[in-house]
C-alpha cells in the first residue's frame, strides 16, 4: 500500500539503513496498513453468517442431513466479489470443514474457487485455536502443550542465569501460564479428566523448574498459585458472568430465568437446556447452567 510516497520495495545501503523512506512514514504503513485492508472488504456479503478478522474470513452453515448445502453459491459470491475488487483469493489456504459429532458424516458437494477444488480437513486453526471436525480438543491441547514446553526451556535458562523466585514465577504466569488461558471458556469444561491432567502437567514441570525439590502442593501455597484446572474454571465462571450481562453478545444463547415463589435449599436461576448428548452438556453454557454458576 502507497501511503505519503512510501515505496512497495524498500532498499538497504550498506550501513542496513532504509533509503528512501523516513521511519515516521514506515510507521504509519504499518499502523495503517491493515486498518485500511479492513476497511477495503468491509463490504463483502454473503446470504450467510461470516466472520471477518484481519484477512482471515470464516463462514458457517447449520444444515440438517436432509438439507442441501448452499455454499457452493456463497463460494461464486465471495469470488465474484474478489473479482470485482481486483483481489486474489488464497486457494491453497482455503479450507473446509464439516463439523459432525455422527460417526458417518454425508459429505456435502465440492467446492471450487477459480476452478480449484477446495479440500476439506478434519481439523483447522482459527485465531491460535485449534478446531476439530467432531469438536474434540485433542488437537488443541497438543499445541497447548508444545507450546509450553519451547518456553518452560526458557525457564530453565532463566533460572541457570540466576534469576531469583519472585521474576520466574512473574515469567511463569505472563509467558507460560497465559497459553492455556487462551480462550479457556470455550474449551476447558469440555476437557476429559485425562486431558485436564496433560494440562496441569504444563504447571507442574514449569513449578519444578522454579522450586527443585519441593513437592507440588507446598511450592504452589509458598508462590501463592491455584492449581491449573481451579485457575482455568475460575476464568471460565467469570466469563459465564459477562455472558449474563444484557449487552454481552451471547447473552441471547442463554435459557429463560426461573421465578420462584417459594424458597428452595437450591435455587436454580436459569431453566436446564434440553440436551440429546454429554458433549454438549459440557459446553461453555450448558456447563455452567447445571453447575449453578
Amino acid at each position: 500500500m502507497l501511503l505519503n510516497g512510501i515505496q512497495d520495495k524498500i532498499d538497504l545501503n550498506q550501513f542496513g539503513c532504509m533509503k528512501g523512506v523516513s521511519t515516521v512514514d514506515a510507521l504509519i504503513s504499518i499502523m495503517l496498513g491493515p486498518v485500511f485492508f479492513i476497511i477495503f472488504i468491509n463490504d463483502l456479503k454473503v446470504h450467510l453468517p461470516i466472520v471477518k478478522y484481519m484477512d482471515d474470513t470464516t463462514v458457517s452453515e447449520k444444515i440438517s442431513s436432509k438439507e442441501p448445502s448452499t455454499f457452493k453459491n456463497v463460494s461464486e459470491e465471495i469470488c465474484s466479489w474478489s473479482t470485482s475488487n481486483r483481489m486474489k483469493i488464497n486457494e491453497k489456504k482455503t479450507k473446509e470443514m464439516l463439523i459432525s459429532c455422527k460417526h458417518v458424516k454425508s459429505q456435502p458437494p465440492m467446492i471450487q474457487i477459480n476452478g480449484v477444488n477446495i479440500g476439506n480437513v478434519s481439523q483447522s486453526k482459527l485465531l491460535g485455536f485449534a478446531i476439530q471436525d467432531d469438536l474434540g480438543w485433542e488437537s488443541h491441547i497438543q499445541s497447548i502443550v508444545s507450546k509450553c514446553n519451547t518456553r518452560i526451556y526458557f525457564l530453565k535458562q532463566l533460572r541457570r542465569c540466576g534469576l531469583n523466585t519472585l521474576t520466574l514465577r512473574h515469567y511463569y504466569c505472563s509467558v507460560i501460564r497465559s497459553v492455556p488461558e487462551y480462550a479457556c471458556p470455550l474449551w476447558f469444561t469440555g476437557t476429559t479428566l485425562k486431558q485436564q491432567q496433560i494440562i496441569e502437567t504444563i504447571q507442574k514441570r514449569a513449578i519444578k523448574c522454579i522450586l527443585p525439590g519441593m513437592s507440588y502442593e507446598n511450592a504452589l501455597l509458598l508462590l501463592g498459585l491455584s492449581p491449573l484446572k481451579d485457575r482455568l474454571l475460575y476464568l471460565s465462571k467469570i466469563y459465564f458472568e459477562k455472558i449474563k450481562k444484557s449487552e454481552h453478545r451471547l447473552n441471547h444463547l442463554l435459557t429463560p430465568t426461573l421465578d420462584h415463589n417459594y424458597r428452595l435449599r437450591n435455587i436454580r436461576q436459569f431453566a436446564l437446556p434440553k440436551i440429546k448428548c454429554e458433549r454438549t452438556k459440557k459446553f461453555i453454557i450448558n456447563y455452567c447452567i447445571f453447575h449453578q454458576w
